[in-house]
């Protein structure tokens, strides 16, 4: 949330009643002053206004005390913590003037003008724009990103294509070896006389349902690679390998992992789900880049990915070290364009936003456990995959490996795989 304290003018210079305004003459050159504050000794409370344009070079102004110069104070007040849109407010309803900012103790911290609110907004809007633009900058790199994925996907579709139709030829012509059979002991029936079959006639129907038998055989093999290469009944979700997904993740976010020199380690394998497999990338990828843009500059993020299943579905867990999330912002912390835990490190907020977005695409729930000091961990709670059984019965493997799962000695090892 951004402060009164931050919209004040640097062009204010403050005095005390009885001193004189050549007194302040080098202050006033030095920061091109519009105004001089009147405090009270005692309080430091701020008693009157002095507005100046170069009045200090005149002699005979530059003698007088500010006493004798000096206005009522600024009718309006708030104090340094006061959001920023309290001050936006004084300005619609009454007009440009002076806001006097006050500490806790109603000591003078400085001076809002409208010139200065100006140039806050100003500055505001090309903070936002630089930003709208790096989040542009950045959803292309994605969709270049997928793209890439989806070519690599088509080119291995094509392949399997190509293995299928070749395995369609051969089946073709090995079929016409027991198709001839078939056909030639069906012939042996029909020049028989009829009536009871003698051992011949035994022997070649015993010969038409063994070719028969391998005949249906290699339809089944026929139609079981159909359906595992062009899939059975439509369903909603696909099988997602969350370790693949993983491994996109920190492939797509290699620079800001070594950047930071991060850790980023798997707890356990991770379980399979059902989905789709952007929305789930969209997720890995925004939730690990938040803890590395929130973890303290002078620290290198940690963080520690996990899954469970339990009879909900999947729960996948990411931990971080960061600073943790305020309870005040936790209820807005996913609105788009909402006000910010941290509003001194950039970005737009839009990141948690399209994250909340896709565990919607996805069909789960989303929740944030967060203690200040000591990070945050999100939950999301997705659909458990119905093609693969328990993790229990699957053969243990770590994933794959990825770049920039450590980056805190400038090296990128084999993944971290933790097994607690």
């Amino acid at each position: 949330m951004q402060t009164a304290k931050q919209l004040l003018s640097p062009r204010i210079v403050t005095g005390f009643p009885e001193q004189r305004l050549s007194d302040l003459a080098d202050d006033i050159e030095r920061v091109g002053a519009q105004s001089c504050a009147v405090l009270d000794p005692a309080s430091l409370g701020v008693i009157g206004l002095v507005r100046f344009g170069d009045v200090a070079a005149h002699t005979s102004l530059a003698s007088r005390i500010l006493a004798d110069l000096m206005r009522q104070p600024p009718v309006h007040q708030l104090r340094e913590n006061d959001p920023a849109e309290a001050a936006a407010g004084v300005f619609e309803t009454f007009g440009p003037q002076e806001i006097a900012v006050l500490s806790p103790a109603g000591e003078y911290v400085g001076l809002i003008t409208p010139e200065s609110f100006s140039s806050w907004l100003l500055e505001n809007e090309r903070m936002r724009k630089i930003e709208l633009e790096r989040l542009i900058s950045e959803q292309k790199r994605l969709v270049d990103f997928l793209e890439e994925k989806v070519r690599i996907r088509m080119t291995e579709i094509g392949n399997a294509l190509n293995h299928f139709s070749q395995v369609s030829l051969a089946l073709s012509h090995d079929i016409r070896g027991p198709l001839v059979s078939i056909r030639g002991f069906a012939d042996l029936l029909v020049r028989g006389e009829g009536g009871e079959l003698t051992s011949d006639g035994r022997l070649a129907a015993e010969r038409i349902q063994g070719s028969a038998a391998k005949l249906e055989l290699m339809a089944n093999t026929l139609l079981s690679d159909a359906h595992r290469l062009f899939g059975g009944a439509a369903r909603p979700f696909a099988a997602i390998d969350l370790n693949e997904v993983f491994n996109d993740a920190l492939q797509f976010l290699d620079a800001q992992i070594r950047e930071r020199r991060a850790r980023v380690t798997l707890r356990n394998q991770l379980h399979p789900i059902d989905g789709f497999y952007v929305p789930i990338l969209q997720v890995f990828i925004n939730v690990i880049g938040n803890a590395l843009k929130f973890v303290p500059a002078n620290q290198p993020p940690i963080i520690e990915i996990w899954t469970e299943e339990t009879d909900r579905g999947v729960l996948l867990s990411f931990k971080d070290n960061g600073p943790g999330v305020p309870p005040e912002h936790r209820d807005k912390l996913f609105q788009r364009f909402g006000p910010r835990a941290y509003p001194e490190i950039p970005g737009t907020g839009l990141g948690l936003a399209i994250t909340r977005n896709a565990v919607n695409e996805l069909g789960g729930q989303l929740n944030l456990q967060s203690e200040e000091g000591k990070g945050t961990v999100f939950v999301l709670t997705l659909q458990r995959s119905s093609a693969q059984g328990p993790l229990s019965e699957q053969v243990e493997k770590a994933p794959e490996p990825g770049p920039g799962l450590d980056g805190v000695d400038g090296n990128v090892p084999a993944p971290k795989f933790q097994q607690n």
